[in-house]
């Protein structure tokens, strides 16, 4: 039989591609790479927030490529 319910994430830690438990200084240095406004004022958490919508944004950029045109 198979199992019920919803499947949970392999990485519990992760929000959208972000390892929620790295170090502030190792999300700070992906921070400093995406060029994200702000960093050096952020918390651990939004550090991860906005790691994670600059990974939406750029995701959301690809999608639209792959699209044929209509």
């Amino acid at each position: 039989m198979g199992r019920s319910g919803a499947r949970r994430s392999a990485h519990p830690h992760r929000r959208g591609g972000v390892d929620a438990n790295s170090t502030k200084e190792h999300l700070y240095e992906l921070a400093r790479r995406l060029d994200i406004e702000g960093r050096s004022t952020m918390t651990k958490d939004e550090l991860v927030a906005a790691l994670q919508k600059a990974n939406d944004r750029a995701s959301a950029r690809a999608l639209a490529q792959d699209r044929p045109d209509d």
